[in-house]
C-alpha cells in the first residue's frame, strides 16, 4: 500500500502560486494605498494647524515697564503690528508701558494689532474749596482720588470746631502748595489739614 500524501509534500501548480503572489501584491498595494492617504490626511491637516489654524497663533510676549519704541520692537518680531494707546498708572511711571490690549499671552494670529497701553503718570484731579467743611466732609470729598493723609494740624479759630481752614498739598515731586480754596492734585500726592480748635 501506498502512504498517504500530505499537504505540504503535494506541489503546487502554477496557476496556484501565481493566485497567491497576486493576491499579496493586491493586499500590499491596498495597505500602500491607506498609508499614503493616511500621510496626505496629515499633512493637510498639519498645514492648517499651523498655516491658518490655531498652530498658526502666536502669544502676546509681556512689554511692562518697556518705552513704546521697545515694546514695538518687540511685538514686531513676533509679527504683530504694535499700536500706541495711553492710560494714568499711580505705580507705572509716565512713558512706560502698563499692559498690552490683547493681554501678554493672549494667542494672536500674526499681523494682528496689539495695543500697548502707555502710562501718563497718576491721574489729575480738580479739587473744589475745603476750608469751611468739617475734615470729615473733606476727606469724604477727596475719597477716591488715591491720596495719602498727614496727621492734620491742630490751630485755634475763629471758625467752628474740626473745620478745615488750610490745606497743604505735598506732591511726590516737586514744592508743597496750599489748597484751601481749591487746586489741581494727582494720585500719588500728599494731603495735610489745618483744623480749628
Amino acid at each position: 500500500p501506498t502512504a498517504p500524501t500530505t499537504a505540504a509534500a503535494v506541489p503546487l501548480d502554477n496557476a496556484a502560486l501565481l493566485r497567491r503572489r497576486a493576491a499579496q501584491r493586491r493586499s500590499r498595494g491596498a495597505f500602500l494605498l491607506v498609508l499614503v492617504l493616511l500621510l496626505a490626511v496629515v499633512a493637510g491637516a498639519a498645514g492648517w494647524w499651523f498655516g491658518s489654524g490655531p498652530g498658526s497663533r502666536v502669544a502676546v510676549p509681556d512689554v511692562a515697564h518697556k518705552t513704546f519704541a521697545e515694546a514695538a520692537t518687540l511685538l514686531q518680531a513676533d509679527g504683530f503690528v504694535p499700536v500706541e494707546g495711553a492710560d494714568t498708572s499711580l505705580d507705572v511711571p509716565a512713558g512706560q508701558a502698563i499692559r498690552t490690549d490683547p493681554r501678554a499671552g493672549s494667542r494672536l494670529d500674526k499681523a494682528a494689532k496689539v495695543t500697548v497701553v502707555i502710562s501718563q503718570g497718576p491721574a489729575a484731579h480738580d479739587i473744589g474749596a475745603l476750608n469751611d467743611l468739617t475734615e470729615d466732609a473733606a476727606k469724604a470729598a477727596l475719597n477716591g482720588m488715591h491720596l495719602t493723609f498727614k496727621d492734620s494740624v491742630q490751630m485755634f479759630s475763629g471758625a467752628p470746631d474740626r473745620h478745615v481752614i488750610n490745606a497743604i498739598v505735598t506732591p511726590r515731586a516737586g514744592d508743597a502748595y496750599e489748597c484751601a480754596t481749591g487746586c489741581s492734585v494727582h494720585e500719588g500726592d500728599t494731603m495735610q489739614f489745618y483744623v480749628s480748635v
